[in-house]
């Protein structure tokens, strides 16, 4: 019930209360105020969102915690935002990066892999996401490394294993559009590959 009916249902008997009457139109000038009213307001909620803000908005959200744009997009710099509040508030252990990683990539825990010395090398981490998880934020490599890299303890060397999606069958007769070879006249099907990547000369990031 919107709030043209409402404020109808709200009328005594003596009144109609058709769509059509009289009375229904004058609500219905001053409810359609209200709900540009609304609009609004919905609009500048929507504005002050990291997930929705851009541009010189995003920017405003980004001063708020003295995170600098630099040269970087959207994509990146709101990626950089939601990794600043994150070092900001981590404490270094498994459990805290994991609840950071999928709050800053918007991923499940399910699809992170976290291992500590990995290999049995001391003060070291491997992680594993997902490859989409990174490549939605319009984001490099090295830029994910040096992330990792402040929001994992002090004196701890991330390793992470960015995962594709592609795949052999079993050997069985079987067809899957979003893990085997793909199709050059249909990019959308098939899986991708997942790549490697350790960290050895992160780039700089701004206030980073």
């Amino acid at each position: 019930m919107n709030l043209k009916e409402r404020l109808l249902e709200a009328l005594t008997s003596v009144y109609t209360k058709t769509q059509d009457s009289k009375i229904a139109r004058f609500i219905t000038l001053v409810t359609d105020q209200i709900d540009e009213i609304y609009v609004v307001k919905d609009k500048i909620k929507d504005s002050r969102n990291i997930e929705t803000a851009f541009g010189e908005t995003l920017d405003k959200i980004g001063e708020a915690v003295q995170q600098e744009r630099g040269s970087l997009g959207d994509p990146t710099y709101r990626l950089l935002i939601k990794s600043k509040v994150a070092r900001n508030r981590s404490t270094g252990d498994i459990n805290t990066i994991l609840t950071v990683m999928e709050s800053m990539l918007d991923i499940s825990q399910e699809d992170i892999l976290l291992e500590e010395n990995p290999g049995n090398e001391p003060a070291s981490v491997y992680i594993e996401i997902p490859l989409v998880a990174v490549g939605q934020y319009n984001i490099t490599r090295e830029h994910f490394i040096t992330i990792l890299n402040r929001i994992t303890a002090a004196g701890v060397r991330p390793y992470t294993r960015l995962n594709g999606t592609f795949e052999f069958s079993d050997g069985s007769p079987e067809v899957d559009n979003d893990a085997g070879f793909g199709d050059l006249n249909n990019p959308d099907t098939g899986g991708f590959f997942g790549s490697w990547h350790e960290p050895e000369n992160p780039v700089e990031l701004p206030d980073w």
